[in-house]
């Protein structure tokens, strides 16, 4: 399948966002939320919500056997996923953690379904897409035309549930909690897949349309306005989370946003075809790339000097952008080489295999 340019465009700001949620400054000074520094977590926080988008742009319109979409998924996210929390026992917990408790902590992973996670926290999202993955067969027969009612009414109750909650956490009404759980019949993940999917199936009509891309434009902007008046409002970080009333919102409007640009040079597409195909490699290392760094203090004084300096709603915004861009490249980088290293190793033996026969 050709990628989609403006598909990888996606995955890249994601990539960019998830960096810079876990890099911005706190936003809470005491017992005070900070107005600047809420606007940005504001900004930065839909980049999960936007990665479960994406993959249901792709996940009901495949025709592999659902089989050899098993083994990718060990080869392509289980392995890889599992490697990397062993090799971070090397790069960021040697000398200060016991490898046998770093051992433990990938078991303990893997049997709890990413609930013990205190030394890779961020790899929560793969047990999540793992979850939507094996839910995968039953959500594609909601996909198909003769069935697109069924598929309304699923998104339709999840986002009552959504909705339900995020009153629950700004306003609970006198008689108590809004009882929502038990509304929605799938999980949030899943219903962000299957917008994703809904507007997926409308792309050509999407493709290079200055509407869509004001309209993106427009709901990208109200759903974060929205979410910093509700976090102003109640003090509640709740807000903040992709799978919030605002998050929809927001991962809605930038879906329609990138998937209205048409990058017409060729040169371009392929570059960002590129990079999108190793976000997920840049997912997976940058947090240790972010460990790394914090360990031997790179950004410390950086954040020190920030914090006492002038201006610094414009500065603290320059240190995120900046930064991000930055540990987005180291991560890049590291992906790139354990890329081309497997390619290698796996045509090294491909070519031995047929040398023996």
């Amino acid at each position: 399948m050709k990628k989609d340019s403006s598909v990888e465009l996606l995955r890249v700001f994601a990539s960019l966002m998830v960096i810079a949620c876990h890099i911005k400054f706190g936003h809470w000074e005491g017992n005070v939320l900070d107005p600047s520094r809420t606007l940005w977590a504001c900004i930065v926080s839909d980049g999960v919500g936007i990665f479960f988008m994406i993959t249901g742009f792709f996940a009901f319109s495949g025709k592999k056997p659902y089989k050899d979409q098993v083994k990718k998924l060990f080869m392509s996210v289980i392995l890889p996923s599992a490697c990397l929390m062993i090799a971070s026992h090397f790069f960021n917990y040697r000398g200060d953690i016991d490898i046998i408790y770093s051992l433990k902590e990938v078991l303990y992973a893997f049997l709890t379904w990413g609930d013990h996670m205190s030394l890779y926290p961020h790899l929560w999202y793969i047990f999540e897409y793992i979850k939507c993955f094996f839910a995968i067969p039953l959500l594609k027969l909601a996909c198909k035309e003769e069935h697109r009612k069924v598929r309304y009414g699923l998104i339709a109750l999840g986002l009552i549930t959504v909705i339900f909650q995020g009153i629950n956490y700004y306003k609970p009404p006198k008689f108590g909690y809004w009882a929502s759980y038990p509304v929605s019949v799938i999980t949030y993940a899943m219903i962000h897949m299957l917008i994703g999917y809904e507007i997926y199936l409308r792309r050509d009509k999407l493709k290079g349309n200055p509407r869509t891309l004001i309209l993106g434009l427009v709901l990208a902007i109200a759903g974060n306005a929205l979410r910093f008046f509700c976090i102003m409002g109640s003090g509640i970080d709740f807000f903040l989370q992709w799978h919030s009333v605002p998050g929809y919102i927001c991962t809605i409007g930038y879906g329609l946003l990138f998937l209205s640009i048409n990058l017409k040079s060729i040169r371009l597409q392929k570059t960002i075809g590129w990079l999108g195909g190793m976000t997920f490699g840049v997912y997976l290392l940058h947090w240790m790339a972010i460990i790394m760094l914090h360990k031997y203090q790179s950004n410390f004084m950086i954040k020190i000097s920030l914090l006492n300096a002038p201006a610094r709603p414009l500065l603290e915004l320059v240190y995120i952008i900046f930064y991000s861009i930055f540990i987005f490249i180291v991560s890049l980088i590291g992906t790139a080489i354990c890329t081309y290293a497997c390619k290698g190793i796996k045509l090294v033996f491909s070519r031995l295999k047929k040398s023996k026969n």
